[in-house]
């Protein structure tokens, strides 16, 4: 729900000015991941990796649509641009800003010459959410035999959350289930996740020794609440070992658990499990420089199994 609020209010705040919402941002390091939604087979994942710079303009590199990369940049008017560095001319490649039902060239594949603008307040409904206020693109008949777009759909500040494409089996639709945008805004369909992040990749060889810190995070994301069983009271435990697969620490040897079933429900959001490892042996010799696999899990009984891994080094 927070997320449906911060558009709520990006969207009204949008609507107080001339310029147009973002319908497609384009900051290094966004991340969207669309799957097919009437049939079977791979999902798009779209990544912006790296910016550029051609003729005295800034590009983004955008890759992971089926027609291969391609540097973009969004102008004031909401023009989005295609640049061509072999030929170093740039072309539209979807102009949100046009006035709707006026068509317009397109570049965003070679079977689409032109699209039209059918609406910028459409109803739209997918795995992220409801939403009043999005902008469909209806593309005009594709030059290609059973190849080209139909239509897409883009959020304001969020950026396309549904494509339609043309096959030989028919349309295909893909649908948003996940985006990473702007390094802090995360948008997601129900799932349920676990994950292990670490406070470093690198850790240096010292006296005393570094300190690693690790958390392993389940996270139900708009998921109904569901039960794990214990038969202690113990929830979670940690593990470090060597390149050769010498276990090497254990968050739970030398401590003492309750031997009694217990039950956690996992209620919408998150769990957290922390830990702060001294990264030496017991005698307080720091490890000696080389990789290592740190792995978390949670303690439940039955399945589903819940554990992640991450690899960290220490240096010379």
């Amino acid at each position: 729900m927070w997320l449906l609020a911060a558009l709520a209010l990006l969207t009204a705040a949008g609507a107080g000015s001339a310029q147009l919402p973002d319908y497609f941002p384009l900051q290094e390091g966004n991340q969207w991941i669309h799957r097919p939604v009437d049939a079977a087979g791979e999902p798009l994942r779209v990544e912006i990796s790296r910016t550029g710079y051609f003729a005295g303009q800034g590009y983004v590199l955008i890759s992971g649509l089926p027609d291969g990369a391609a540097w973009l940049r969004l102008s004031q008017e909401g023009t989005l641009y295609r640049f061509d560095p072999e030929t170093q001319r740039e072309e539209v490649w979807l102009d949100f800003g046009a006035p709707i039902g006026e068509p317009f060239p397109t570049a965003v594949t070679p079977c689409n010459r032109a699209a039209v603008i059918e609406s910028r307040e459409a109803a739209w409904k997918g795995p992220i959410g409801e939403f009043t206020n999005a902008l469909v693109v209806r593309y005009l008949p594709s030059i290609c035999a059973d190849a080209g777009l139909e239509k897409e759909v883009y959020l304001p500040w969020v950026g396309l959350v549904e494509r339609t494409v043309t096959t030989i089996a028919g349309p295909r639709r893909y649908q948003l289930v996940y985006a990473r945008l702007g390094g802090v805004t995360y948008v997601s369909a129900p799932e349920l996740s676990v994950a292990l992040a670490l406070d470093r990749y690198r850790y240096p060889r010292t006296t005393p020794p570094a300190v690693l810190e690790a958390r392993l995070t389940l996270r139900n994301h708009h998921l109904d609440p569901f039960t794990l069983e214990f038969t202690s009271s113990q929830r979670f435990d940690f593990e470090i070992r060597d390149e050769r697969g010498a276990l090497l620490w254990r968050w739970s040897d030398g401590k003492a658990f309750l031997t009694v079933m217990g039950t956690e429900e996992i209620a919408h959001g998150e769990k957290n499990y922390a830990v702060s490892v001294p990264l030496a042996d017991k005698s307080g010799a720091p490890w000696p420089a080389g990789r290592y696999t740190l792995r978390a899990w949670i303690t439940n009984s039955a399945p589903p199994r819940f554990e992640a891994t991450a690899g960290f080094e220490i240096s010379r």
